[in-house]
């Protein structure tokens, strides 16, 4: 598994950085760009049998943290929105970034693992990817990641020490969908 880890000074400059290290790494950029509203950049991006789209939002108008909000999804149309993607997961995780901070990201041919560092030991992290077909109808496209915690020396919250939900795409004869 290959690890980088880079400095970032916002989060618009963070979803450039990731968008050169997802073309470099082989992931297909379907698309890359600003929106209008309350997204600020989008980046979908895919390998076979892998479909996943990030949008930069910025809800500090609402007095909310601006955070990078992550879905799985089963393939890309531009006339769509980022949450309406075809086969959207259901599922999206909120990668809190605060205003800038340093990104460790572990990837291989299959799975994605970014953890975001920022402010005072604080981090926020999702794994993405494409789990092995062990017995038929099992394994496929997975979505996870957890809350901002807190590293202190009374609470000892450590990075990925309160999962979210995630997705899972299950296939088999009865039916093909993200499970909760």
């Amino acid at each position: 598994m290959k690890y980088l880890s880079e400095t970032y000074t916002s989060i618009s400059d963070l979803m450039f950085k990731l968008e050169d290290v997802f073309l470099a790494e082989g992931w297909t950029i379907d698309f890359a760009g600003v929106v209008s509203g309350n997204i600020v950049k989008r980046l979908h991006i895919s390998k076979p049998g892998m479909h996943f789209s990030l949008a930069d939002f910025d809800k500090t108008s609402f007095g909310l943290d601006r955070y990078i909000d992550v879905r799985a999804c089963e393939g890309f149309d531009g006339a769509l929105s980022h949450e309406t993607q075809p086969g959207d997961s259901g599922t999206s995780i909120h990668l809190t970034a605060g205003l800038s901070g340093v990104y460790h990201l572990m990837l291989d041919g299959s799975g994605v693992v970014l953890v975001l560092e920022y402010e005072s030991n604080t981090f926020s992290s999702v794994l993405f990817g494409l789990s092995d077909v062990i017995v038929p109808g099992t394994g496929g496209q997975y979505l996870s990641g957890d809350e901002a915690s807190e590293y202190s020396s009374t609470e000892r919250k450590l990075p990925f020490s309160y999962w979210k939900n995630g997705a899972v795409k299950v296939a088999c004869s009865e039916y093909t969908k993200f499970m909760k």
